[in-house]
């Protein structure tokens, strides 16, 4: 496979998980529009990092936030590496970070949904997670992927 093909495929699959992402992370798609209501909301997002009500958050929680970013990490470190991108990691941080960003800012806006700093920094170290996961792989296996 040559590599404008396989950065087409490598898009495709990114856009598509993005999209399953996007999907879990938003539904119920209950939206809330009124002022009072979006208030509400953006008072209670969780600004402390890894404490939800002076208590920690739980390990699940961090572990399911880091697993579900390394997937975007891994693909968005093959897309940057084969499109020749420089500072591939770099990137996979900015855009990891700038992806996990738009969803918690978006569920301010979603019924039972709850906007925490600590699923921004867990995703975008899952993102970091694959990035270096992806690294790992195209060191080892490179002659092999070509």
């Amino acid at each position: 496979m040559d590599d404008k093909a396989r950065i087409r495929f490598i898009k495709i699959l990114l856009a598509t998980f993005m999209f399953f992402v996007v999907y879990n992370t938003l539904i119920p798609f209950k939206i809330y529009l009124s002022p009072g209501k979006l208030l509400r909301e953006f008072n209670q997002i969780d600004w402390t990092p890894y404490f939800h009500n002076g208590r920690f958050n739980s390990l699940t929680d961090i572990v399911g936030n880091i697993i579900l970013f390394l997937p975007f990490g891994f693909l968005f470190y093959l897309h940057q590496y084969y499109s020749q991108k420089t500072a591939p990691l770099l990137r996979v941080m900015i855009f990891g970070f700038l992806f996990s960003l738009s969803i918690e800012t978006a569920q301010v806006f979603f019924k039972y949904r709850i906007t925490s700093v600590t699923d921004l920094c867990n995703n975008t170290l899952g993102a970091l997670g694959g990035a270096f996961a992806a690294k790992i792989y195209l060191t080892m296996f490179e002659e092999q992927v070509r």
